[in-house]
């Protein structure tokens, strides 16, 4: 068993287990592709079903950010099954959530440079080749099965953003974390990924994509912790004030002028207002998973088109509060820790990207959390120490 664990912890075999559990969206929208996508569905299978006997027979301890998520996919599936929806996509998410834990869990004590290299080098691969489409086909290489043309390797142009929060985080925190230095390659990624939004331009993406290098910059030349806790009630506040009270008609000069975009977000106003009616006929445990082409014949809109709206409709408070428990497990090991600063600021970008889209991709934000969570610095930076932006 011991000669298992060490294949399964090789630098091969754990990128191959990051490429099947990270599938490109292309995989399973761009029909000349799909049979390729079934079979990665199938290890990913094998994969998913190894990490539980792992969890299992290595008598992994439950620690309280593992014990919310599992009541959090619990409460969701509660949900699901009670109104009678279709809950296997629920539990293949949760399966591959598992998966994510155990990987980080078993590596980040005795084999955590290997494990955060590999992980890291294989977003880079990822975001690269889906930086080459978008070059290459700038309008987009297949239709998805709604008919819409913009997308790519990764899949819809509005999805790309998934993947770069988890490798800046992950590459930032790592490089800083163990050098005290910001490297060329993370500095090559955050290019790669600036560009990729840039080229495709979703509008969320462009401002995610801004807010986090302006404060990459800021806090990489300061010595001080990013206060997370400060951005989270900004971030709160913008929420509140967009969603619920429109307050966006103060900042018509950038919504209309240069993110090209009327103040209803393209419609999301009006969806926002749906969903919230909808939240208030079932606001304790929600609606469940429902299928994204019922919700367009009924609702006139597949989702809520903010995370947090979503959530709430489909699991109800009850699956809200467990998403904020694990939520602030993970950020409370974020704030006094100046090696973590980076993956702090792409929590607070992906929180003001929550406002507008409720992405699919769950697990990309699990990602994140995990590092923040047991992620530990091998470098210690010290107070009057210089700081430095690229590496030897």
């Amino acid at each position: 068993m011991n000669k298992l664990y060490k294949l399964m912890n090789s630098q091969f075999i754990l990128f191959l287990i990051f490429l099947i559990l990270l599938k490109p969206g292309s995989f399973s929208e761009y029909t000349a592709w799909k049979n390729i996508g079934n079979t990665i569905n199938i290890l990913r299978l094998f994969v998913c079903t190894w990490c539980l006997i792992c969890f299992f027979l290595r008598r992994i301890k439950i620690d309280k950010f593992i014990s919310f998520v599992v009541l959090f996919y619990l409460s969701l599936l509660f949900s699901t099954f009670y109104f009678g929806q279709t809950y296997i996509n629920l539990i293949f998410e949760f399966v591959s959530v598992l998966s994510w834990i155990v990987l980080f869990k078993t590596n980040m004590i005795n084999n955590k440079k290997k494990f955060l290299t590999t992980l890291e080098n294989t977003f880079l691969i990822l975001l690269l080749i889906n930086f080459i489409t978008i070059v290459l086909f700038p309008g987009g290489f297949y239709l998805n099965s709604s008919g819409y043309s913009g997308n790519y390797f990764l899949g819809y142009d509005n999805n790309v953003i998934t993947y770069i929060f988890p490798a800046l985080a992950l590459s930032f925190t790592n490089s800083f974390g163990e050098t005290g230095k910001v490297g060329a390659k993370t500095i090559f990624l955050t290019l790669i990924s600036f560009l990729s939004i840039v080229f495709t331009w979703s509008a969320t993406g462009v401002v995610a994509i801004i807010i986090m290098i302006v404060l990459f910059l800021i806090y990489t030349l300061k010595k001080k912790n990013f206060p997370i806790k400060k951005y989270i009630v900004i971030a709160f506040g913008l929420f509140v004030g967009i969603v619920f009270l429109r307050l966006q008609n103060i900042f018509s000069f950038i919504i209309e002028g240069w993110l090209k975009k009327d103040l209803t977000f393209t419609g999301r106003t009006f969806i926002w207002d749906i969903y919230i009616n909808q939240i208030k006929q079932s606001i304790l445990i929600g609606h469940g998973i429902v299928d994204s082409k019922y919700l367009i014949q009924t609702l006139n809109a597949g989702h809520a088109h903010n995370y947090f709206l979503q959530i709430i409709y489909q699991g109800g408070i009850m699956a809200f509060s467990m998403f904020l428990g694990f939520f602030f497990t993970a950020v409370n090991k974020v704030k006094n820790c100046n090696e973590k600063k980076y993956v702090g600021i792409v929590i607070f970008a992906y929180l003001i990207s929550f406002i507008f889209e409720a992405y699919s991709l769950t697990n990309m934000f699990i990602i994140v959390l995990l590092i923040a969570y047991y992620y530990e610095p091998s470098f210690r930076h010290l107070k009057g120490e210089k700081n430095e932006i690229i590496g030897n």
